[in-house]
């Protein structure tokens, strides 16, 4: 490492100064004094010791689940990457080094006379995570100027493609060409030690982003214009020399829109086409200019880049069908004539984000500020105000705000920028700010070359589970047997491990679930279930005459303690063998799951439930001694009775009315669970792979928990098993059969549904312990066993 910090390197061009303390003011940190390769040199070990430490402490542990839909649908929400730069959000946006957009506007640099933050500002916040002083970000302007020279041949190059080639294969042809000059590949090719990698991309990163002005704007001079650029101005800053070359340097607002749209358009997550292809290119040790004209090529294509362009057109064919009338009715009606065409709307929805772009909130804030009375800004104003209904009622898109690419062009349009097959050059210009950073960072820590696993559909329908119709059949020169016997390990299946932080935690939950409100709750409908004919208020009243307060925690000490700590270990052990073998029997995921989740159900009944909840039934439903003046026994006293009179059957009275209920709470409480997550994903427009609130979680649970109350004839069944009721009309010996007839001829069908309130209720606080205080009592557990909890809570 100490070699690819050595700040004295002829690559370390920057001056001598010290580098100083970062300083912290209003939240955000601000940079130390240093030049940009100064100051990434110096946090480069920290940052490089914690994601060793990171790895080696939690390597093994999972991050996520791919469904097979995430495989055929573009691998959307599949957390594979690591992108330092920025982070994105579904509800609020993208995230630059944990910072809003309006923050960066706040924070970052600006221009004398400007409100716009400085693009130079941004890539340094990217790189180093923290915000550059005035004078570093002055400095780095003119270090990119003092770089922005192109060599004659790719001069040459450009002015002789032909003027009806598209602007973006333009760009990365220049782009691909200046790996002449590339520092890294020769330095490479002479051999370094790969600890000094980020020290050679680095310096190509900084001449490769210095010189794209200047090819972007020759491109559009020459396609466009009189093929004449003007030159780099020394002391002037990057937007400014963008805007100038192009042609529009004496429109002050042009500049500073040139300013904020570099800022906007440089980074999404390393997700998006351009930013992947860059990073995947990259990570085979190509250099900054083969990378960058790599992911500008994906960046070119329809689905990405070039949808600013497309928005523009539909906006101008729009103006011309609707003319001056931008009624609501009017937008309305284009709008579904569009949708009922087959058509989207372009600029609308995106692939992660449930909420309007951040990005074009801000490009919308610019244009009233600048050109609020624009004949095409009022229409793509009254196409926001209207279009997200439209949409919600069309039904097919989850997210009916718009994106970025909804109000580019348009601003673009206004200054006298009309050429839109051009704007995602300028694209192009910008998202090298946000993808060079990563790829900085990617060879200072060492990132190793990306090799995702691939498999034939064959393959995947063999790991599913599926039946395909014909097997034999070759694709390309592989035969789908072969490409099935090639595919070696998603075939191999494995147990669930089975760790001691998993059952402390289940354990805890539980304990504290049943201390607080659980026991109350099951005291109630079970005292219900018992006293068919007492209401709500007189089943209250019948358990507070037992004891007050007390009466309602009867059974807690020790059945409800013995239940509650070994139930979820008994699941999770019998669970793991039993999914292991539904697997072995060709189960898929889905079947396999219900089937641990019931096998463990039944262990759980025939383990320590059964005779736990007999035991607690019994002592609930002793009620008539104390009415009596009579002392009921103790706990322990009661129990070696029954022992003694009925041996082990007479403990584990109604346990297979038990084990019915388990069977029957797992299965249901999973389906209706997942039906009820389905629900609340299509109401809140949240696609499969996104993670639902804690609220969410609550509800559906919750949701799940109440709707599988359909079985509490089970569990009413389970308590008239197990009371201690005096009945003549009681047949002796009750069965599962005789008792389900003893309570209908008794109660009717209304008996065989009392308690189901309380028990709802309980399902309901079961839920909001597990999934309110799971991720609490979690970091607890592993923080005492120094042990990753891997069971889901």
């Amino acid at each position: 490492m100490a070699a690819s910090l050595r700040l004295g390197s002829s690559l370390l061009r920057s001056s001598s100064r010290p580098i100083l303390q970062k300083a912290t003011y209003g939240g955000a940190r601000y940079a130390s004094t240093g030049s940009l390769k100064e100051v990434f040199a110096a946090k480069l070990p920290e940052q490089v010791e914690k994601i060793k430490k990171l790895r080696k402490d939690y390597g093994s542990t999972v991050v996520g689940e791919v469904t097979l839909d995430q495989v055929y649908g573009g691998a959307r929400g599949i957390k594979s990457l690591v992108w330092e730069g920025s982070v994105l959000d579904s509800e609020e946006g993208i995230r630059f080094r944990g910072k809003t957009i309006p923050e960066c506007q706040e924070l970052l640099p600006k221009a004398a006379g400007g409100e716009e933050p400085l693009p130079e500002g941004l890539f340094w916040l990217l790189l180093t995570g923290e915000v550059p002083t005035e004078q570093q970000v002055r400095e780095l302007s003119a270090d990119w100027a003092s770089r922005s020279a192109l060599p004659k041949f790719v001069e040459d190059l450009i002015d002789s493609l032909p003027k009806d080639l598209h602007p973006m294969a333009q760009f990365s042809i220049a782009v691909v060409a200046l790996e002449q000059t590339s520092e890294f590949a020769k330095a490479y090719a002479k051999g370094i030690n790969k600890k000094d990698y980020w020290v050679y991309t680095f310096e190509d990163s900084q001449n490769l982003i210095a010189k794209l002005p200047t090819i972007a704007a020759k491109i559009y001079r020459n396609v466009f214009k009189d093929g004449k650029v003007a030159p780099i101005q020394q002391d002037k800053d990057y937007g400014f020399n963008l805007a100038n070359q192009l042609g529009f340097g004496d429109n002050h607002d042009f500049v500073e829109l040139m300013r904020l749209y570099l800022t906007i358009h440089s980074d999404h997550e390393g997700g998006n086409v351009s930013a992947h292809t860059t990073h995947l290119v990259g990570s085979a040790l190509s250099s900054p200019f083969l990378s960058l004209a790599a992911g500008l090529n994906g960046l070119a294509g329809p689905l990405h880049g070039l949808a600013n362009q497309e928005v523009l057109n539909w906006l101008t064919e729009f103006k011309r069908e609707v003319g001056n009338d931008l009624s609501d009715k009017a937008i309305t009606d284009y709008l579904w004539s569009t949708l009922n065409a087959g058509r989207v709307v372009p600029g609308y929805g995106h692939a992660v984000l449930r909420k309007t772009d951040p990005r074009y909130v801000s490009q919308r804030e610019f244009a009233l500020r600048h050109l609020p009375d624009d004949p095409l800004f009022k229409l793509v104003s009254q196409v926001y105000k209207i279009a997200p209904g439209v949409l919600t009622e069309h039904g097919k898109t989850k997210n009916p705000y718009p994106n970025v690419d909804a109000h580019s062009g348009v601003l673009l349009q206004y200054y006298g920028l009309t050429e839109a097959s051009y704007y995602t050059v300028l694209f192009g210009v910008s998202r090298a700010f946000g993808v060079l950073p990563q790829l900085i960072i990617d060879r200072a820590v060492g990132a190793p070359i990306e090799r995702p696993k691939s498999f034939s559909t064959e393959a995947y329908a063999k790991l599913v589970g599926a039946s395909l119709a014909d097997k034999t059949k070759t694709i390309g020169d592989m035969s789908a047997p072969a490409a099935i016997a090639a595919a070696p390990g998603p075939v191999q299946i494995e147990k669930k491990p089975v760790k001691f932080s998993n059952l402390l935690l289940g354990a805890g939950l539980n304990m504290f679930e049943v201390t607080t409100l659980g026991q109350p709750l099951e005291v109630v409908k079970t005292t219900m279930a018992a006293n068919r004919a007492d209401s709500f208020a007189g089943a209250m009243s019948r358990i507070w005459s037992r004891g007050g307060v007390l009466g309602f925690y009867q059974g807690l000490i020790p059945w409800a303690w013995i239940e509650a700590s070994t139930k979820g270990a008994v699941l999770l052990f019998v669970a793991s063998e039993a999914e292991y073998y539904a697997k072995t029997f060709g189960a898929n995921d889905f079947v396999a799951g219900i089937s641990g989740g019931m096998f463990g159900g039944l262990a759980q009944a025939y383990a320590t439930m059964g005779f736990c909840t007999c035991m607690k039934t019994v002592e609930i439903t002793q009620h008539k001694l104390a009415s009596q003046g009579i002392k009921p026994p103790s706990t322990f006293q009661t129990f070696a009775g029954i022992y003694r009179k009925e041996g082990i059957r007479g403990i584990n009275k109604g346990v297979n009315a038990v084990a019915i209920r388990q069977v029957t709470n797992w299965g249901s409480r999973f389906g209706l669970s997942r039906l009820s997550e389905q629900g609340i994903r299509r109401v809140t427009g949240k696609g499969d792979s996104e993670k639902l609130s804690a609220p969410e979680k609550i509800l559906s649970s919750a949701l799940g928990g109440g709707l599988s109350a359909w079985n509490q004839p089970i569990e009413v069944i389970r308590v008239e098993m197990q009371s201690k009721t005096n009945d003549p009309n009681r047949p002796k010996n009750l069965t599962v059969g005789k008792t389900l007839n003893y309570i209908y001829s008794t109660n009717g069908l209304k008996g065989l549904y009392r308690g189901v309130t309380p028990r709802i209720a309980l399902g309901v606080w079961q839920t909001i312990c597990m999934v309110a205080l799971g991720d609490i009592a979690k970091e607890a557990v592993e923080k005492l066993t120094g042990d990753k909890v891997t069971a889901k809570h």
